[in-house]
């Protein structure tokens, strides 16, 4: 098992009610299991867009699923709480699911960059 860590996030309401179903369907997932979850915060949105603020959690779970099985699920969840699949840059979201660290696996794969370019071990960007 891989111990994840996934930040999760909403700016559309209702917000609440999507980050407690998106922790319910992570502990969902097969060979996975959800071990913590964070406060809820809410944060100003970080984008080009005016939008309304997010609500904001963390989630770390135990894994037996590849980064890309992962990421698949979370993709899955996202549509299920009303994300669409294509989307302008810095739109409001139903639902936002970073995998920010999976294990100590390194690697930019244009899908999948671990860890999330934006975790506070990574360069920031320019």
């Amino acid at each position: 098992m891989t111990s994840a860590y996934l930040s999760l996030g909403s700016n559309i309401p209702p917000r609440l009610d999507t980050l407690n179903s998106a922790v319910e369907s992570l502990a969902l997932v097969p060979e996975t299991a959800v071990k913590a979850v964070s406060s809820i915060y809410e944060t100003e949105a970080v984008a080009t867009l005016p939008q309304s603020p997010y609500l904001n959690s963390a989630v770390r779970l135990e894994t037996a699923l590849t980064p890309d099985s992962l990421l698949d699920e979370c993709r899955r969840i996202e549509s299920a709480h009303g994300r669409p699949s294509l989307r302008q840059k810095d739109e409001p979201r139903t639902l936002d699911i970073d995998i920010i660290f999976f294990g100590g696996a390194i690697r930019d794969s244009g899908e999948l960059t671990l860890p999330h370019p934006r975790s506070f071990l990574s360069p920031l960007p320019k």
